[in-house]
């Protein structure tokens, strides 16, 4: 099985690109949510989150933050819980604020496990995460997980989710192809 990085769009590099971010209101701490830690209910109810766009621009699926978090259209949530069948994946509904009166639901994905499949050898060395490879012996049959990236704010699926994300349209995302050994 191929499996791909999720990145987030060239659109957000743009000066005048489609996407905006969401924000707080309040100051975070962006590593209060950590993958593989217990995820802070409590602190996250507590925020309040804004989108910082305007009407050239519109809310991506996969939507990039001011903070390294993950979050997520109810698209995508519905994609990716169908494939979250080692229940891996803890998904915790906002409400992003994106007008006066206006609220959008979406979801920030926290990964309960880290799976250590990067192959750190010479090759690693070279190349390093720019083209990393994983071991993918250890992930059979997994589609979405989360592995030992420097990024927090990257995830790997398989290529049915790649699939089924091109399908439905999914926007603010590309795909980084990793190598893979067994």
């Amino acid at each position: 099985m191929k499996y791909y990085r999720v990145l987030y769009s060239s659109e957000y590099a743009k000066k005048n690109g489609s996407f905006g971010l969401i924000s707080s209101n309040m100051e975070i701490d962006e590593y209060a949510i950590e993958d593989s830690k217990p995820f802070p209910k409590e602190l996250i109810d507590s925020y309040d989150f804004f989108w910082e766009g305007n009407e050239k621009k519109e809310l991506a699926d996969i939507q990039m933050s001011l903070f390294s978090w993950r979050f997520i259209s109810e698209k995508v949530f519905n994609i990716i819980n169908k494939y979250n069948t080692n229940n891996d994946i803890y998904f915790h509904e906002v409400k992003i604020q994106t007008g006066n009166d206006s609220m959008s639901i979406y979801y920030l994905m926290h990964f309960d496990k880290i799976y250590n499949i990067l192959i750190k050898d010479q090759y690693y060395k070279t190349h390093g995460l720019l083209r990393p490879q994983i071991k993918t012996k250890k992930i059979k049959r997994i589609n979405v997980l989360m592995y030992d990236e420097y990024d927090p704010s990257v995830f790997l699926i398989s290529e049915n989710v790649k699939d089924e994300f091109e399908q439905n349209n999914i926007k603010g995302a590309s795909y980084q192809l990793i190598t893979k050994r067994r």
